[in-house]
């Protein structure tokens, strides 16, 4: 049993103020049997998880200061 996930991101990274405002746009397009479907949400919920964890670390760096070796 199979499963294709076509993934499309795209990362917006703008200063607003005196801080990083950050945005993603995602297009996740799971093809798979449908004895297999119940597994998607949890695909769905990884993919979830890894956006919190990489917007997070983005705009950690985004926002270090450059003098600082971040």
């Amino acid at each position: 049993m199979r499963a294709t996930v076509d993934v499309h991101i795209h990362y917006s990274i703008e200063p607003e103020n005196a801080s990083t405002r950050l945005s993603r746009w995602l297009v996740l397009d799971i093809a798979m049997p449908v004895i297999t479907r119940p597994l998607r949400g949890l695909i769905i919920s990884s993919f979830d998880k890894e956006n919190l964890r990489t917007m997070a670390a983005l705009k950690t760096y985004a926002e270090a200061d450059p003098g600082d070796g971040s």
